[in-house]
C-alpha cells in the first residue's frame, strides 16, 4: 500500500510496507490524531463531539494489501 497524507499544506512521506498507522480518538481533549510509526502526522478536521457516530473503516486498494490490528505503540509512547 502506498499513499501520501496532507495537513495544512504539508505533505508527509508515502506509506510503505510495514508501516504502523495509528488513530487516537481523545474524547477528553475532543480531538482525533493520526500517527505513522509512532509519530504524529495529522489531526482530523472534525472533532469527536461533532460526530453522531464514529466508524473504523479500512480501504484496501491492491489485492495484496493487508491490515492487522495490534498494539504496536502503546498510547503513552506516541510522540506529538
Amino acid at each position: 500500500m502506498t499513499g501520501t497524507g496532507y495537513n495544512a499544506g504539508e505533505c508527509y512521506s508515502a506509506f510503505n510496507k510495514g508501516d504502523v498507522l495509528g488513530i487516537v480518538v481523545d474524547f477528553v481533549k475532543d480531538v482525533i490524531i493520526f500517527y505513522k510509526n509512532g509519530k504524529k502526522i495529522s489531526t482530523a478536521f472534525s472533532k469527536p463531539s461533532a460526530l453522531k457516530r464514529l466508524w473504523a473503516v479500512v480501504f484496501l486498494y491492491y489485492p495484496t494489501d493487508q491490515v492487522s490490528l495490534c498494539n504496536e505503540y502503546p498510547l503513552n509512547s506516541l510522540k506529538n
